[in-house]
Protein backbone atom coordinates (compact mmCIF):
# COMPACT_ATOMS: atom_id res chain seq x y z
CA UNK A 1 0.00 0.00 0.00
CA UNK A 2 1.59 3.34 -0.82
CA UNK A 3 0.18 6.44 0.85
CA UNK A 4 1.41 8.36 -2.06
CA UNK A 5 -1.58 7.12 -4.23
CA UNK A 6 -4.03 6.99 -1.51
CA UNK A 7 -5.29 10.46 -2.73
CA UNK A 8 -4.46 10.30 -6.02
CA UNK A 9 -8.38 10.80 -6.80
CA UNK A 10 -8.95 13.59 -4.62
CA UNK A 11 -6.34 16.13 -5.84
CA UNK A 12 -9.45 17.26 -8.38
CA UNK A 13 -10.49 18.66 -5.33
CA UNK A 14 -8.04 21.27 -4.77
CA UNK A 15 -9.08 24.83 -3.64
CA UNK A 16 -9.94 26.38 -6.14
CA UNK A 17 -10.23 30.09 -4.98
CA UNK A 18 -7.13 29.68 -3.17
CA UNK A 19 -4.96 28.99 -6.16
CA UNK A 20 -6.04 31.90 -8.12
CA UNK A 21 -5.45 33.97 -5.78
CA UNK A 22 -1.96 32.36 -5.51
CA UNK A 23 -1.75 33.03 -9.24
CA UNK A 24 -2.54 36.38 -9.03
CA UNK A 25 -0.24 37.13 -5.85
CA UNK A 26 3.09 35.85 -7.79
CA UNK A 27 2.52 38.58 -10.53
CA UNK A 28 3.92 41.45 -9.80
CA UNK A 29 1.67 43.95 -11.22
CA UNK A 30 -1.59 42.36 -9.93
CA UNK A 31 -3.65 45.01 -7.46
CA UNK A 32 -5.84 44.40 -4.22
CA UNK A 33 -9.08 44.75 -6.51
CA UNK A 34 -7.59 41.79 -9.02
CA UNK A 35 -7.44 39.45 -5.74
CA UNK A 36 -10.64 40.77 -4.28
CA UNK A 37 -12.42 40.38 -7.18
CA UNK A 38 -11.85 36.68 -6.94
CA UNK A 39 -12.58 36.43 -3.74
CA UNK A 40 -15.60 38.42 -4.41
CA UNK A 41 -16.94 35.55 -7.32
CA UNK A 42 -18.01 33.72 -4.10
CA UNK A 43 -20.75 35.40 -2.16
CA UNK A 44 -20.64 32.66 0.92
CA UNK A 45 -16.81 32.98 1.27
CA UNK A 46 -16.75 36.59 1.52
CA UNK A 47 -19.28 36.62 3.81
CA UNK A 48 -17.42 34.26 5.82
CA UNK A 49 -14.18 36.14 5.50
CA UNK A 50 -15.47 39.24 6.49
CA UNK A 51 -17.31 38.06 9.55
CA UNK A 52 -13.59 36.44 10.67
CA UNK A 53 -11.99 39.49 10.38
CA UNK A 54 -14.80 41.68 12.10
CA UNK A 55 -14.78 38.76 15.06
CA UNK A 56 -13.71 39.84 18.67
CA UNK A 57 -10.50 37.72 17.93
CA UNK A 58 -9.15 40.52 15.46
CA UNK A 59 -10.90 43.19 18.29
CA UNK A 60 -10.62 45.79 15.16
CA UNK A 61 -11.64 48.89 16.53
CA UNK A 62 -13.82 50.50 13.02
CA UNK A 63 -15.74 47.65 10.98
CA UNK A 64 -14.23 45.93 8.19
CA UNK A 65 -17.02 46.43 5.38
CA UNK A 66 -15.32 44.98 1.82
CA UNK A 67 -12.32 42.78 0.60
CA UNK A 68 -10.20 45.43 -0.15
CA UNK A 69 -10.39 46.78 3.12
CA UNK A 70 -9.16 43.15 4.81
CA UNK A 71 -7.30 43.00 2.37
CA UNK A 72 -5.06 46.80 3.65
CA UNK A 73 -5.87 45.58 7.41
CA UNK A 74 -4.55 42.43 7.82
CA UNK A 75 -2.43 41.71 4.47
CA UNK A 76 -2.51 39.59 1.51
CA UNK A 77 -0.79 36.59 2.57
CA UNK A 78 -2.57 36.13 5.56
CA UNK A 79 -6.42 36.71 3.70
CA UNK A 80 -5.08 33.61 1.78
CA UNK A 81 -4.15 31.42 4.79
CA UNK A 82 -7.90 32.60 5.65
CA UNK A 83 -9.44 31.77 2.67
CA UNK A 84 -7.31 28.24 2.50
CA UNK A 85 -8.85 27.77 5.96
CA UNK A 86 -12.64 28.62 5.11
CA UNK A 87 -12.98 27.10 1.97
CA UNK A 88 -11.52 23.57 2.83
CA UNK A 89 -14.23 22.49 4.70
CA UNK A 90 -16.82 22.80 1.93
CA UNK A 91 -14.40 21.27 -0.29
CA UNK A 92 -14.16 17.94 1.63
CA UNK A 93 -17.76 17.45 3.36
CA UNK A 94 -18.12 13.94 2.95
CA UNK A 95 -16.69 11.43 5.13
CA UNK A 96 -16.91 8.05 6.32
CA UNK A 97 -19.55 8.56 9.35
CA UNK A 98 -18.79 5.15 10.70
CA UNK A 99 -15.59 5.85 11.63
CA UNK A 100 -16.23 9.77 12.63
CA UNK A 101 -19.05 12.05 12.82
CA UNK A 102 -18.29 14.90 10.18
CA UNK A 103 -19.35 17.68 12.57
CA UNK A 104 -17.07 16.22 15.44
CA UNK A 105 -13.99 16.16 12.55
CA UNK A 106 -13.99 19.63 11.73
CA UNK A 107 -14.56 20.83 14.99
CA UNK A 108 -11.48 19.20 16.36
CA UNK A 109 -9.72 20.51 12.92
CA UNK A 110 -10.95 24.23 14.02
CA UNK A 111 -9.92 23.49 17.48
CA UNK A 112 -6.40 22.58 16.76
CA UNK A 113 -6.32 25.40 14.55
CA UNK A 114 -7.58 27.94 17.09
CA UNK A 115 -5.08 26.38 19.31
CA UNK A 116 -2.59 26.78 17.09
CA UNK A 117 -3.20 29.84 16.25
CA UNK A 118 -3.61 31.52 19.75
CA UNK A 119 -0.40 29.68 20.66
CA UNK A 120 1.71 31.18 17.75
CA UNK A 121 0.12 34.59 18.43
CA UNK A 122 1.81 34.40 22.32
CA UNK A 123 4.94 32.99 21.10
CA UNK A 124 4.95 36.09 18.63
CA UNK A 125 5.39 34.22 15.51
CA UNK A 126 4.40 36.10 12.23
CA UNK A 127 1.16 35.73 10.31
CA UNK A 128 -0.30 33.25 12.47
CA UNK A 129 -3.64 33.24 10.62
CA UNK A 130 -1.73 30.41 8.91
CA UNK A 131 -1.83 28.09 11.81
CA UNK A 132 -5.93 28.27 10.95
CA UNK A 133 -5.20 26.51 7.54
CA UNK A 134 -2.94 24.39 9.10
CA UNK A 135 -5.36 22.92 12.07
CA UNK A 136 -7.83 22.53 8.94
CA UNK A 137 -5.62 20.30 7.12
CA UNK A 138 -3.70 18.58 9.51
CA UNK A 139 -5.80 15.44 9.82
CA UNK A 140 -7.25 15.61 6.36
CA UNK A 141 -5.46 12.26 5.68
CA UNK A 142 -7.59 10.59 8.19
CA UNK A 143 -10.65 11.03 5.60
CA UNK A 144 -8.75 9.37 2.60
CA UNK A 145 -7.85 6.73 5.04
CA UNK A 146 -11.38 6.26 6.31
CA UNK A 147 -13.06 6.43 2.76
CA UNK A 148 -10.19 4.30 1.17
CA UNK A 149 -10.13 1.46 3.65
CA UNK A 150 -12.97 1.82 6.20
CA UNK A 151 -13.64 -1.46 7.13
CA UNK A 152 -9.77 -1.45 8.41
CA UNK A 153 -9.94 2.12 9.77
CA UNK A 154 -12.77 0.55 11.96
CA UNK A 155 -10.76 -1.88 13.58
CA UNK A 156 -7.88 0.35 14.04
CA UNK A 157 -10.05 3.18 16.07
CA UNK A 158 -11.92 0.56 17.71
CA UNK A 159 -8.48 -1.19 19.04
CA UNK A 160 -7.24 2.43 19.76
CA UNK A 161 -9.34 2.59 22.30
CA UNK A 162 -9.02 -0.45 23.78
CA UNK A 163 -5.25 -0.50 24.28
CA UNK A 164 -5.50 3.17 24.92
CA UNK A 165 -2.70 3.91 21.95
CA UNK A 166 -3.18 6.96 19.72
CA UNK A 167 -4.82 6.32 16.09
CA UNK A 168 -1.74 7.29 14.52
CA UNK A 169 0.52 4.33 16.59
CA UNK A 170 -2.28 2.17 15.04
CA UNK A 171 -2.42 3.44 11.99
CA UNK A 172 1.60 2.79 11.46
CA UNK A 173 0.91 -0.60 12.80
CA UNK A 174 -1.55 -1.56 10.73
CA UNK A 175 -0.44 0.42 7.26
CA UNK A 176 3.35 1.03 7.62
CA UNK A 177 2.23 4.83 7.66
CA UNK A 178 -0.15 7.34 9.34
CA UNK A 179 -2.78 10.13 8.04
CA UNK A 180 -0.08 12.80 8.33
CA UNK A 181 1.54 10.72 5.52
CA UNK A 182 -1.51 10.81 3.28
CA UNK A 183 -2.23 14.53 4.30
CA UNK A 184 1.58 15.30 3.14
CA UNK A 185 1.32 13.62 -0.30
CA UNK A 186 -1.96 15.04 -1.01
CA UNK A 187 -0.94 18.72 -0.35
CA UNK A 188 2.17 18.15 -1.98
CA UNK A 189 0.29 17.47 -4.98
CA UNK A 190 -1.80 20.09 -4.52
CA UNK A 191 1.55 22.39 -4.69
CA UNK A 192 0.58 24.35 -1.09
CA UNK A 193 4.00 25.92 0.10
CA UNK A 194 6.44 24.04 2.36
CA UNK A 195 5.65 26.35 5.62
CA UNK A 196 2.31 24.79 5.45
CA UNK A 197 3.14 21.14 4.22
CA UNK A 198 5.87 20.55 6.48
CA UNK A 199 4.48 21.12 10.09
CA UNK A 200 1.56 19.12 8.84
CA UNK A 201 3.72 16.09 8.07
CA UNK A 202 5.02 16.10 11.27
CA UNK A 203 2.73 17.47 13.83
CA UNK A 204 3.07 13.91 15.37
CA UNK A 205 7.10 14.18 15.42
CA UNK A 206 7.51 18.03 15.77
CA UNK A 207 11.47 16.81 16.06
CA UNK A 208 11.80 15.72 12.96
CA UNK A 209 10.66 18.38 11.17
CA UNK A 210 14.25 20.14 9.36
CA UNK A 211 13.34 23.61 8.11
CA UNK A 212 9.64 24.40 10.45
CA UNK A 213 10.38 22.80 13.76
CA UNK A 214 8.53 25.66 15.54
CA UNK A 215 5.44 25.72 13.27
CA UNK A 216 5.60 21.79 13.75
CA UNK A 217 5.93 21.92 17.18
CA UNK A 218 3.04 24.80 17.92
CA UNK A 219 0.59 22.70 15.56
CA UNK A 220 1.66 19.72 17.90
CA UNK A 221 0.62 21.60 20.84
CA UNK A 222 -2.64 22.58 19.10
CA UNK A 223 -3.79 19.42 18.67
CA UNK A 224 -3.05 18.23 21.80
CA UNK A 225 -4.71 21.34 23.27
CA UNK A 226 -7.88 20.54 21.30
CA UNK A 227 -8.04 17.33 22.13
CA UNK A 228 -7.66 18.24 26.07
CA UNK A 229 -10.67 20.44 25.76
CA UNK A 230 -12.51 17.73 23.79
CA UNK A 231 -13.54 20.03 20.55
CA UNK A 232 -14.92 17.72 18.45
CA UNK A 233 -13.21 14.81 17.57
CA UNK A 234 -11.03 13.07 15.04
CA UNK A 235 -11.72 9.46 15.34
CA UNK A 236 -9.42 9.02 17.80
CA UNK A 237 -10.56 8.74 21.49
CA UNK A 238 -6.56 8.42 22.75
CA UNK A 239 -4.95 11.98 23.68
CA UNK A 240 -1.43 12.02 21.99
CA UNK A 241 1.16 12.41 24.42
CA UNK A 242 3.21 15.64 24.42
CA UNK A 243 6.86 15.96 23.19
CA UNK A 244 8.90 17.46 25.16
CA UNK A 245 11.03 19.09 22.36
CA UNK A 246 8.05 20.72 21.22
CA UNK A 247 7.44 21.88 24.54
CA UNK A 248 10.78 23.68 24.98
CA UNK A 249 10.64 24.70 21.42
CA UNK A 250 7.49 27.00 21.77
CA UNK A 251 8.98 27.87 25.25
CA UNK A 252 5.80 27.52 27.20
CA UNK A 253 5.08 27.83 30.88
CA UNK A 254 2.58 25.80 32.83
CA UNK A 255 0.72 29.24 33.54
CA UNK A 256 0.54 30.21 29.91
CA UNK A 257 -0.51 27.07 28.36
CA UNK A 258 -3.56 27.05 31.01
CA UNK A 259 -4.01 31.05 30.18
CA UNK A 260 -3.98 29.87 25.93
CA UNK A 261 -6.38 26.54 26.38
CA UNK A 262 -8.71 29.38 28.73
CA UNK A 263 -8.55 31.50 25.93
CA UNK A 264 -9.37 28.83 23.29
CA UNK A 265 -12.32 27.36 25.42
CA UNK A 266 -13.86 31.17 25.38
CA UNK A 267 -13.35 31.67 21.77
CA UNK A 268 -14.73 28.42 20.30
CA UNK A 269 -18.21 29.05 19.53
CA UNK A 270 -17.38 31.50 18.29
CA UNK A 271 -14.89 30.79 15.77
CA UNK A 272 -17.58 27.51 14.65
CA UNK A 273 -19.72 30.16 13.99
CA UNK A 274 -17.36 32.08 11.70
CA UNK A 275 -15.43 28.77 10.08
CA UNK A 276 -18.55 26.01 9.88
CA UNK A 277 -21.91 27.28 9.88
CA UNK A 278 -23.69 27.60 6.51
CA UNK A 279 -25.37 31.07 6.79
Amino acid sequence: MDANLLGDDWIATLPVIYFKIQKTIQNPDSSFEEIASIIKGDPNLTTRLLRIVNSSYYGFSAKIETVEHALNVIGTQQLTDLVLAASVVSQFKGGNQKCVAMDAFWKHSLGCGLAAKSLASQKGEEDPDRFYAMGMLHDLGSLIVFNKMPNRSIKIVEESGKRNEPLFVLERESFGFDHSVVAEALLKAWELPDRLIEPIAFHHDPGKSKNFPTEASILHLGDIMAYELTLGGSGSSVIPLVKLDAWDMVGLSEKKWNEVKEFVKEEFDSAVGMFLSES
